[in-house]
């Protein structure tokens, strides 16, 4: 059983069809959960009262409804660590995501470009990047902040992949990413959360982020999907499972491109679930599972 704690909890009241009404904050209020994850339609009991989570919204938020049934259109409970302002406000300005799982790497991580490693938040549009089709130019650098606590509670925090985990000393630093991004291995795209092992490669937790008030993940884009080198290992660039608009900085990339146009995805099996690794590729990955390099 796990606790979650949050200081505002506020009524979310539908005042017309393009604005919502935050009421005053009746917060802090803990909500309980078994498995130490919010899933999407899943009840709690927060008082006396039944509520239905409903997924993420702004500012580290989370939205909840009192029937199962409910349209968000008829309002919601907004539950977060920072009580929103009283009154109304466009309805665009909230809103709720069902599956927010972003595939990105964590800032700071170390991206290979014809001139040596450099920080993936240090890349800019148009600066070259060595990918497995030779260099070729950004065409944009997304970002997403998200706090741990958001995350943690859907079950989303960053996978660390330790130094060395999968053999000849790759990746050369620990590469941490979300969950949903995959590693080029043996010719298939392998998701993080596949790859887990509970020791050299694992999903971070609380613990792992205690004073980092967000998680700042960065994914380039370029004209497709391409595969670019990430501490070493081979991953994937941004393609758009999930719509741009979930970066922070879209109005950026909409002022250069406006919409954009959809990316042609990396012509390559993807491996969603550690169940679906090839036998081969598992009993390699079985082998790594042990002690890595410190």
């Amino acid at each position: 059983m796990a606790d979650f704690t949050f200081n505002a909890f506020q009524q979310v009241t539908s005042q017309n069809p393009i604005q919502y009404r935050f009421q005053v904050n009746n917060g802090p209020i803990t909500i309980s959960d078994a498995d130490g994850i919010f899933t999407i339609g899943e009840s709690y009991v927060i008082g006396s009262v039944t509520y239905f989570y409903r997924g993420t919204t702004t500012g580290g938020g989370f939205a909840f409804t009192t029937s199962s049934n409910s349209n968000l259109a008829d309002g919601f409970f907004y539950v977060g660590q920072t009580a929103q302002p009283t009154g109304n406000t466009q309805k665009t300005n909230y809103p709720v995501t069902a599956q927010d799982a972003p595939a990105c790497f964590l800032a700071g991580t170390l991206i290979d470009t014809p001139q040596g490693p450099r920080p993936i938040e240090t890349l800019s549009p148009g600066d070259l990047v060595s990918t497995a089709n030779g260099p070729m130019a950004c065409k944009f650098v997304c970002r997403s902040e998200h706090p741990p606590l958001a995350l943690a509670s859907n079950g989303q925090l960053p996978v660390r992949i330790a130094r060395g985990a999968l053999g000849d000393g790759l990746p050369r630093r620990d590469l941490v990413v979300s969950g949903g991004h995959a590693i080029v291995l043996e010719g298939h795209l392998i998701q993080a959360a596949a790859l887990v092992n509970g020791d050299s490669i694992r999903r971070t937790d609380l613990a792992d982020w205690e004073g980092s008030e967000r998680i700042v993940y960065y994914n380039i884009e370029f004209e497709t999907q391409q595969i670019i080198t990430a501490e070493g290992l081979p991953a994937e660039s941004y393609y758009d499972i999930l719509p741009r608009s979930f970066w922070d900085n879209y109005q950026e990339y909409r002022d250069l491109y406006g919409d954009g146009s959809p990316i042609v995805e990396l012509p390559m099996s993807r491996v969603n679930f550690s169940r679906q690794l090839p036998t081969a590729l598992k009993a390699r990955l079985d082998t790594l599972a042990q002690p890595c390099l410190v």
